[in-house]
């Protein structure tokens, strides 16, 4: 019971600090960001800071790991349903994207935007990279994926930054079509 509770604090000590340091982020980078406003801004001591983290880096790390391993969870229970076809698939999860995108807005805004990191589309490129493509794939598919991911992420913004937006399933559709319709039409093109 005594190994619970501490496991609650833990999780909820960390949960504020990435509140905390999501909350700077929407005013300034990572880099102007120091350990002293986060542990201000979480009502946490620099010590039980340290405790966890050795840097506001790789604290902003973990949250985009979080963020990451949300969305692989995902992907991955989506496409090991057998059931499913790979446009089936790969619509449902982009609706469970768009969702979770909207469930979590202020977070993803974030991390898209101009106080987020470079890294972060570098690593949905490498993310879809790995779901999407295999070690065969040519580099006209790899700059596919490329193209698509930077379009999602671009997307995800203006979408999230709307004030009257379109409901999720409907975006997620939006994006399914550019997907599916425009990869066909550029392996297509490539082939032919």
């Amino acid at each position: 019971m005594e190994q619970m509770r501490i496991d609650r604090r833990v999780v909820m000590t960390k949960r504020f600090l990435k509140g905390s340091l999501i909350e700077i982020l929407k005013k300034k980078n990572i880099h102007e960001t120091t350990i002293k406003e986060i542990c201000a801004r979480a009502d946490v001591n620099r010590t039980t800071f340290y405790n966890h983290y050795s840097s506001q880096y790789e604290l902003y790390d973990e949250v985009i790991s979080d963020t990451f391993e949300a969305t692989r969870r995902m992907m991955q229970e989506i496409y090991d349903n057998e059931k499913l076809s790979h446009d089936e698939a790969s619509k449902i999860f982009l609706r469970k994207v768009f969702e979770f995108a909207e469930e979590n807005s202020e977070l993803i805004l974030v991390l898209l935007g101009d106080n987020g990191s470079i890294s972060i589309g570098e690593a949905l490129t490498k993310y879809i990279d790995r779901f999407i493509c295999d070690d065969n794939s040519s580099k006209y598919i790899r700059y596919c994926m490329q193209f698509i991911s930077a379009g999602v992420s671009n997307i995800l913004w203006l979408w999230l930054n709307e004030k009257d937006r379109m409901p999720a399933e409907k975006i997620s559709e939006v994006v399914s079509n550019l997907y599916n319709k425009g990869m066909e039409n550029a392996i297509s093109a490539e082939m032919g």
